[in-house]
């Protein structure tokens, strides 16, 4: 994540910050770094990583006793990643 990190401060663009901040909250399962990756991604219009966020967060706060706030961030992932837009669809021939 040292890269990542390099790279964002460089180029402070939303996304960079939420991948960096994904990146080190799944390495250290820290869910508020997970939301805060979250909230860069909803910045920079990137819903599907925002989606993979909440997910993530959603598990790292479940997994420590904390499903109050788990679910409703499981639930909006589920919701963003059902967007028939996000579905791979059959070519026709």
């Amino acid at each position: 994540t040292e890269g990542l990190r390099v790279m964002a401060e460089r180029q402070p663009t939303p996304t960079l910050r939420g991948i960096h901040d994904l990146c080190r909250g799944l390495l250290t399962c820290d869910a508020d770094r997970l939301l805060a990756a979250e909230k860069s991604f909803e910045v920079a219009g990137r819903l599907l990583y925002q989606a993979y966020a909440q997910e993530n967060a959603s598990v790292v706060l479940a997994g420590t006793g904390r499903l109050a706030p788990s679910r409703p961030l499981l639930a909006a992932a589920l919701v963003e990643a059902d967007r028939p837009s996000r579905r791979k669809t059959k070519r026709k021939r």
